[in-house]
This record gives structure tokens, C-alpha cells and sequence, in this order.
């Protein structure tokens, strides 16, 4: 796979330009003039619109393979970016802080990499600058020292990632020409639009109020269709199944957030005494004891309730004797209810700081096993695709119950009707001509007709 991901990040820079950077250059440009009478604009423009997505999905064809055969390659390389350590001595600091971000910068960059794509390509671009802005932060969080203690397997990720930003440039030259053309056709979309509106002003409103209105039945059956067809999905096995992990879900979120919260009072709580009891064993010249506590601080504060647990219990338990006889002397104060209540007593402080970190650790497992079962359903993304069905339904019967509703009749003012029909045809010239080697004249066969 790495030969043939070579193989092909390693095409000729001028046959990737002439093929993939140039982008959405047209087959063939048409040497005749357009002629179109205003009914064809509409499908015109559906004509423009499917050609330009169509000339963008093979301009991106060949990145989005590439691509599509990075991710395992990046995957690998940051499966085994630890498989080869440094030879040369380190620190026993940046050891210990790379051996504990190592799984974290793993973690980041692999969840990013599991992001499914789309098969739209304005999705999928979407998709891999968050990507790749994802793999960057990890780089530049978790991702930051481990160089030091595995420069070969970071080498090699930073190369992976490298050539999938090269790939993104070569998409972003073709996404941003896509855009620039849908933009024209936007435009001639709304001016044709205007045109509509002004000939909608200028008909006879009888017969244009008929025929909408019969346009705003058909549309109104349409949308009782869907909302019935998603009332009865409702109440499918399917989506039956769907609301049981949801609802499970849910519980189980509310129940890790309580332990969430349980775990982090208790670490807050504890932090309050630990400072002070720092500084009191530093004054009693109890270095043990407070380089002990110390570490226990720094820990905590980095990695709340994320902190390694076994190793908290078990360096409290060699500070907690020292510590609660500070507690029985005075020297360190409980100052509040909170504080008290968990520093009653040596043992049961370190039972419930272990209590609380179990119950933390078991409840989210049980949260992420819910979150998997609920990804799994189908329902939701069935029902997403009902509810924007739905909508655009809506948005189709409110819109054309405001134009009904502004049907009045209107005689045309010659000026305006120049200036809407000029700009339409200017739209539409410019749109027909985006990327065209040679000028193509356009025109609207009855477009200097009395609309009045």
C-alpha cells in the first residue's frame, strides 16, 4: 500500500496541474451562441449545476483516492510510532510526561482518522480540513515532546500527515473554482428569480393565483405524505430500538455526569488541604512527605478526574498518615463543611477517593458501551433524512403562499423591466462564459416579449 501511495503522491507536478489543479475546465466549450427562451432557464441551470458538480467530482477524483489510501498509512504509522524508542538518554521527566501522552496523542489522532467520509465532496473536504486540523492540535498537544522519545515514529506520522495537507491544497484549488461557478449560477439563479417575480407582478392574477394554488395543494399533499410516512417510522421496531439506546444513553450520561461531578468536588476538596499541608510539611522540613504531596498536586491539577488512579491511591497512602496528623494537630485547618466531612478520618478519605475514581472509571465505560450501541442504529439518519425531506417541504408550501399572498397586479415599469431582464442576461453570460477559452454569446430568445 505505501509503494502505491508513493507511486502516486509521486505523479509528475505538471500532469497533476494540467489534470487536477486546473479545475473544472470544461470538455468542451460550444462555439455556437446559447439560445434559450425563458422557460429553459430552469432547467438550464439544473443543467449547469449537475455539470459543475459532476466536472468537480472528477477533477477530486484521483485526491480523494489518495486520501481514501492515507488514512490506513497514517493509521500504521501512529500504531507504531513507539515501536522504535531513542537510543539516547532523556530526562526521567520528559520519559514519564511522554509515556503518559503517548496513549492520549494516539487516542486524538486515531479518533480523527475513524471519521467516516462522505461521499459528497463538500462534505468530504469539510470533513478532512477538520481532520486535518484534529491530527495538527495533536501534534501540538499530547503530541508536542514525544520527538524526543520516538523521533523515527513521529518522522514518519509527520510525513503521512504532511502529504495528506499537500492533497488538501490540490482539493481546496478545485473546491474553490466549484464554488466561484455555483456562485454564478446562484446568481443567475436569483436574477432569474427577480424576473419571475416581476412577471408574476405583471400577469393576469386570476390565472396565476389558480395555478399556484394548484402548485400549493399538490405541495401541501406531498408534505401530509411525508409527516405521515414519519409518524409511522415512528412507531417501527426500528426506531423503537433507536429510542431504547437513546434513552440508555442518556442515563447513562446523567449518571457518569454525578459521578463526573462526585470525583471532581472530592479532587477539588482535596487539592485545598494538599496545598496547605504542603506548605506545612516543607516548614517541618518533611521532604518525603512533601515532594509526595507535590507530585500529587501537579498530577491532579493536569489531569483531573482523567488522572491515573492506582497511582493517586497509592501515593496517598504513603502521604495520608503524615497528612492526617497534621489534620489532628491543628497545623492544617479544616475549613468548611466539605473539607471536614472527607478528612473525618484516614481511612475513610482514602476509601472514598477510591470509591470515587471506580465508580468514575465503571460508569463511563458503561456510557461509551451505550454510545456504541447507539451509533449503530440506522433509525436516527433514516429519520434526519424524513425531517429535511419534511422541511424543504415546508419552506416549498410557505414560499409559495407568500408569493400568492403578494400577487397583486402591478403594471411593469419599462425601466425596471430593462434593467432585471439586462442583469439576467449579463448573469447568465457570465456564467455560461466562467473558464470558457473563448467568448459564448447568450440569448434569451423572448426576452424583449411584453410581460405586461
Amino acid at each position: 500500500m505505501l509503494s502505491k501511495l508513493k507511486s502516486i503522491l509521486g505523479r509528475d507536478a505538471d500532469d497533476s496541474k494540467k489534470q487536477r489543479i486546473n479545475p473544472l475546465k470544461s470538455l468542451r466549450q460550444p462555439v455556437e451562441p446559447i439560445m434559450l427562451s425563458l422557460h429553459d432557464i430552469g432547467d438550464w441551470l439544473g443543467d449547469q449545476e449537475m455539470a459543475c458538480k459532476k466536472e468537480r467530482n472528477e477533477s477530486l477524483a484521483q485526491s480523494r483516492e489518495v486520501i481514501t489510501q492515507l488514512f490506513p498509512a497514517i493509521r500504521e504509522a501512529v500504531m507504531t510510532v513507539d515501536d522504535v524508542p531513542t537510543d539516547e538518554p532523556l530526562h526521567p521527566k520528559v520519559v514519564q510526561v511522554n509515556t503518559q501522552q503517548l496513549p492520549l496523542f494516539k487516542s486524538k489522532m486515531l479518533s480523527a482518522l475513524d471519521t467516516p467520509l462522505s461521499d459528497d465532496d463538500e462534505d468530504f473536504y469539510s470533513q478532512i480540513t477538520l481532520i486535518l486540523s484534529a491530527t495538527l492540535r495533536a501534534f501540538r498537544g499530547p503530541g508536542r515532546y514525544l520527538h524526543q522519545s520516538y523521533p523515527q515514529g513521529i518522522r514518519d506520522v509527520r510525513d503521512q500527515v504532511d502529504s495528506f495537507g499537500k492533497e488538501i491544497n490540490v482539493m481546496t484549488a478545485v473546491i474553490k473554482s466549484s464554488r466561484e461557478r455555483f456562485a454564478h449560477i446562484e446568481a443567475v439563479r436569483q436574477a432569474y428569480d427577480k424576473h419571475e417575480d416581476l412577471i408574476l407582478q405583471c400577469s393576469n392574477i386570476d390565472a396565476m393565483k389558480k395555478k399556484m394554488n394548484e402548485k400549493l395543494r399538490e405541495c401541501q399533499e406531498e408534505l401530509m405524505h411525508a409527516r405521515d410516512e414519519e409518524r409511522a417510522y415512528q412507531r417501527s421496531e426500528e426506531y423503537q430500538t433507536y429510542e431504547y439506546y437513546r434513552t440508555d444513553r442518556d442515563q447513562e450520561r446523567a449518571v457518569l455526569n454525578e459521578a463526573e461531578r462526585s470525583l471532581q468536588l472530592r479532587l477539588n476538596t482535596s487539592l485545598q488541604v494538599w496545598k496547605r499541608a504542603m506548605h506545612e510539611f516543607n516548614a517541618a522540613s518533611d521532604k518525603k512527605s512533601g515532594d509526595t504531596i507535590s507530585k500529587l498536586i501537579t498530577h491532579i491539577e493536569q489531569n483531573g478526574i482523567e488522572s491515573d488512579s492506582q497511582w493517586v491511591i497509592a501515593e496517598l497512602k504513603i502521604v495520608t498518615n503524615p497528612l492526617f496528623h497534621l489534620i489532628g494537630s491543628d497545623k492544617v485547618s479544616l475549613k468548611n463543611a466539605a473539607e471536614r466531612t472527607y478528612f473525618s478520618s484516614a481511612a475513610d478519605y482514602i476509601d472514598e477517593i477510591t470509591s470515587a475514581f471506580d465508580k468514575y472509571s465503571q460508569k463511563k465505560i458503561r456510557y461509551e458501551e451505550a454510545e456504541v450501541m447507539l451509533v449503530r442504529q440506522v433509525a436516527l439518519e433514516v429519520l434526519l433524512q424524513m425531517q429535511e425531506k419534511i422541511q424543504k417541504l415546508e419552506e416549498g408550501v410557505k414560499e409559495i403562499e407568500t408569493k400568492i399572498s403578494k400577487t397583486v397586479r402591478k403594471e411593469a415599469d419599462e425601466e425596471e423591466v430593462e434593467a432585471v431582464r439586462s442583469d439576467l442576461l449579463e448573469k447568465m453570460t457570465a456564467c455560461a462564459n466562467y473558464n470558457a477559452q473563448t467568448s459564448i454569446p447568450v440569448i434569451i430568445t423572448d426576452l424583449t416579449e411584453d410581460i405586461s
